[in-house]
């Protein structure tokens, strides 16, 4: 419709108003008072309506970390976990996946030890490692160890960074006085290495050196 037609439009309008009595046309403004007034109601509704589902959509949508902590969203995470062998004298021997901080005593009552499992041989309170070995040794199977749970680890030649002196430290390629003696200092100042990638904490252990000697070392 063209801005003429709209002017023709409502100057009809206005001629028919003024033919009609005093009286009527004041009912007829009236009327189309009322009518404009509910129509603005219902466009101020309306327009409301759609913030409210643009809001809704793009909380709900692919939305950042940020806009997720300023809408006070939480996403629930996933715990950490660690996977363990259980082997010996367990009624159950396998494969664990457990909660990250979960202790040797957790794995080995899932694992169920039998009779004849001599539980002191183990030092039950340790936190797991994941990809590590438990062995529930028999009575009498072997001597009491220094408190290490995986058989296999000692047997294999690993040395255990939480326990190992200097000189047996200098065995491990790329580690030499100055190195060990950072790795003890580091110990005593920060408790027991979780996990072996902890070495990464000790001023001169970079990557390439922690790869070299991975195979040889376990945090026990």
């Amino acid at each position: 419709m063209t801005k003429y037609e709209k002017y023709y439009i409502f100057l009809a309008g206005w001629v028919m108003l003024n033919k009609l009595s005093h009286r009527a046309q004041i009912i007829v403004v009236a009327v189309l008072g009322v009518l404009l007034f509910f129509g603005g109601v219902k466009y101020h509704q309306m327009r409301l309506d759609d913030i409210r589902i643009e809001t809704t959509v793009k909380v709900q949508g692919d939305i950042t970390e940020g806009e997720e902590k300023e809408a006070g969203i939480q996403r629930e995470e996933e715990p950490e976990t660690v996977t363990v062998h259980v082997a010996g004298e367990v009624v159950n021997p396998g494969v664990y996946t457990l909660e990250k901080g979960s202790r040797v005593n957790d794995a080995v009552e899932l694992a169920e030890p039998t009779e004849k499992a001599d539980l002191s041989l183990l030092n039950l309170a340790m936190v797991l490692a994941d990809g590590k070995q438990i062995y529930v040794a028999g009575q009498g199977e072997r001597e009491k160890s220094d408190g290490g749970y995986a058989r296999i680890a000692a047997e294999a030649g690993e040395i255990n960074i939480n326990t190992a002196g200097s000189s047996e430290l200098q065995k491990l390629s790329g580690i030499g006085p100055a190195l060990a003696q950072r790795i003890i200092d580091y110990r005593k100042s920060n408790g027991d290495f979780r996990s072996v990638e902890d070495l990464l904490n000790v001023k001169g252990i970079g990557p390439a050196t922690l790869e070299e000697i991975r195979n040889r070392i376990a945090a026990e």
